[in-house]
């Protein structure tokens, strides 16, 4: 069994989408590019929140007026879509863990506390950062999984407090200590479980960000539009082909007849024009159908699937 948290770091662009997304404060007209359902958003649990944050329209509002309220110093860009010198004013770790890791408690609560105590894992690891939201997803498919997010305060050794991401990330193998400190720590909170550490080695495997994550899911969406329009296409194609097998042997039986009226012709001595009268008039009753009309595709006399009749028919029209 497994206990995860994974971090992703964002330039302030991109934070209004990642908190009103955790929100579930998004403006979504079509679901299919959601991966959760919304009809099952409230019942996410909220655990911490910082209602200052309502008060803006904006990301950059809020981060500008924490920034100023808290007497912050040092580099602060967030006026630039440019990666390299965007300052990262938003952190967010997902908490989550293996199945087996989930039932192995008691009952949802529990499953909560150890979100609560990851929280309290990030809150050792980031001391004076500021939690912006912290909750639970339970609208998802698949497992339950937590959503860490905060600014990234850090405070130098002089005492001033700055943004800066980078600085508390520091070093290529700060994520593999990370995890090695939370692996350890949920191992003591949680003595009895049979906890395992993911293969180090792996630990540098490049996973999908957010926005990674939702290019993903458009081109599986578009993908999966393109194999149902296809699938469709098929479909059709088959149908035609049906029709096109059923119109051939609507003209096999059509041949048949025409072939049998001629025949009947002949051996009666009449013309075509004196055998349409004769049809003529058993329409109106008077009469018998001459014997190939029995096998007329447009006229329904009932005895087609009379093998007795049919053959005396047969007779009528050699004769």
């Amino acid at each position: 069994m497994f206990a995860i948290i994974t971090c992703e770091n964002y330039k302030c662009s991109e934070a209004i989408g990642v908190i009103k997304e955790q929100e579930r404060s998004l403006n979504v007209k079509d679901l299919s590019h959601v991966n959760y359902n919304p009809d099952l958003s409230h019942n996410n649990i909220v655990l911490e929140h910082d209602k200052n944050l309502d008060c803006f329209s904006t990301y950059r509002g809020y981060i500008e007026n924490f920034y100023i309220e808290n007497n912050l110093t040092g580099r602060f860009n967030i006026n630039t879509n440019d990666d390299r010198n965007a300052t990262k004013v938003l952190s967010s770790f997902v908490i989550s863990g293996s199945s087996d890791f989930y039932s192995s408690f008691n009952s949802r609560d529990e499953i909560f506390d150890y979100f609560k105590n990851a929280g309290d894992f990030l809150k050792s690891e980031y001391p004076h950062s500021h939690v912006v939201d912290f909750r639970v997803h339970l609208d998802e498919e698949g497992l339950p999984h937590a959503h860490y997010s905060f600014i990234p305060v850090y405070q130098k050794d002089n005492g001033d407090r700055c943004i800066n991401i980078t600085q508390q990330q520091k070093g290529k193998d700060y994520f593999r200590g990370l995890q090695d400190r939370y692996y350890n720590y949920i191992c003591e909170k949680y003595p009895d479980k049979d906890i395992q550490r993911k293969n180090p080695e792996r630990d540098h495997d490049k996973k999908l960000s957010v926005k990674e994550y939702k290019e993903f899911k458009e081109v599986q969406r578009e993908f999966r539009e393109k194999a149902e329009h296809l699938q469709d296409k098929i479909d059709r194609l088959k149908d035609l082909e049906n029709k096109v097998d059923y119109r051939d042997q609507e003209i096999k039986e059509y041949s048949r007849y025409l072939d049998m009226v001629d025949r009947y012709c002949d051996n009666q001595g009449i013309t075509l024009y004196q055998y349409n009268k004769e049809c003529f008039y058993a329409d109106r009753g008077y009469g018998d159908y001459p014997a190939p009309e029995y096998y007329n595709p447009e006229r329904d006399l009932n005895i087609n699937h009379d093998k007795d009749i049919n053959h005396d028919k047969e007779r009528d029209i050699e004769r």
